[in-house]
């Protein structure tokens, strides 16, 4: 028999177990990247996460024969719900051995938590803010997740379906080859972005200054770009405050970047990632001296890239602001000797998004879904 027990996240005693429990799920797997154990622990005090403004949420364990078998969380993304029109609760953080029951008692805990609270719609797996990790894996069992997504064991699924889910969103995951040299017809789109209508990209040799500059104008650009897209978000002033303390300590100045027109107005923006899944293996999570140690190495020199975020506002796309940007990424990328980069889900929808690696050798490697469940 399963057993549902609340977890009270303000006890630590409690939560850690909580926290830990995909860690130890997951020992012996070597696709698996974990979560920061701190940030995790952090996740439900307020205090420290700034999502609490927007969002309430409730953790649970599943125990069998006295042993934790798996854990979930339940959010209510007000500022989602209130965006969209919809009463939907979010599954997150949804780990669990092989067995049904398991699946069963930790949905039933969300679904009841769901209709406590007036929801009428649970779905997931999301987080807290369009930052958080979110999706199964369906495909790309044998391949190493990005610091941004996760992964998870190939019955996930199946036994979400068994629980009365559906599939809800589907995204797509890419390798891409770095080329010596960009094709031809992006060189002259870039070129035409310059020429014509004098957009181009800013260099600052300091990361600080860049981000004083600039962070607040990709903040923005960001916000417009990614709007159409299911589940988005503006992001709130506190949570920039915070993602910029976040980003400080792993970006690399020359895989982050703005295009500005003439005036100095920002139209798109993109950010990849040194390879981070590279750092946090095998470290569970903890930000041991060798594990920062590893991070500032990948961080000053990327051994590759995952891209995070790349986009233009509406009518920019077509001025050539997007090849103005791979172009200054992978400038700096060929001089970094970099031969490989991860594109991170894209929703199979996103048409544009997926033709912008047309100028890449790519594979598709790895597929990922969200599911439903109307209660």
């Amino acid at each position: 028999m399963v057993e549902i027990k609340v977890v009270d996240p303000t006890k630590k005693r409690e939560f850690k177990p909580w926290v830990d429990f995909v860690n130890k799920l997951y020992e012996d797997c070597p696709h698996y990247i974990p979560y920061l154990f701190g940030d995790e622990m952090n996740l439900a005090n307020p205090k420290k996460n700034v999502a609490f403004d927007e969002c309430e949420a409730r953790y649970f364990l599943a125990y069998k024969d006295g042993k934790i078998v798996g854990r979930v969380a339940g959010i209510i993304q007000h500022t989602s719900n209130e965006k969209e029109n919809k009463k939907n609760m979010r599954l997150s953080r949804l780990d669990f051995v092989n067995d049904v029951e398991v699946v069963r008692a930790l949905t039933q805990a969300v679904e009841d938590y769901a209709r406590e609270k007036g929801m009428d719609t649970v779905h997931g797996p999301y987080g807290f803010n369009d930052m958080d990790r979110e999706g199964f894996r369906t495909k790309g069992f044998d391949r190493d997740a990005t610091f941004a997504t996760n992964y998870n064991y190939d019955y996930y699924l199946p036994l979400l379906l068994q629980c009365g889910y559906e599939i809800e969103n589907v995204w797509d995951e890419f390798r891409l080859t770095i080329p010596d040299k960009l094709p031809d017809k992006v060189l002259r789109v870039a070129e035409i972005a310059e020429k014509r209508y004098g957009l181009y990209v800013p260099v600052e040799k300091n990361l600080d200054v860049f981000i004083e500059k600039y962070l607040t104008k990709l903040f923005d650009v960001y916000d417009q770009a990614y709007s159409v897209l299911p589940g988005t978000l503006p992001m709130s002033p506190k949570m920039r405050v915070q993602l910029k303390d976040q980003f400080k300590l792993v970006i690399n100045k020359n895989y982050v970047a703005v295009v500005l027109t003439p005036e100095g107005d920002a139209v798109a923006v993109a950010l990849a990632f040194p390879h981070l899944a590279k750092v946090f293996k095998g470290s569970k999570g903890r930000l041991t001296l060798k594990t920062i140690f590893r991070l500032l190495k990948e961080v000053k020199h990327p051994t590759e890239l995952e891209f995070a975020i790349i986009g233009a506002l509406p009518g920019y796309d077509k001025k050539g602001a997007a090849a103005l940007l791979l172009k200054y990424i992978h400038e700096n990328a060929v001089k970094d000797g970099i031969k490989f980069a991860e594109s991170n889900p894209e929703l199979v929808t996103n048409v544009k998004m997926q033709s912008l690696w047309n100028v890449f050798e790519r594979e598709k490697h790895k597929e990922s879904v969200t599911v439903i469940k109307k209660l």
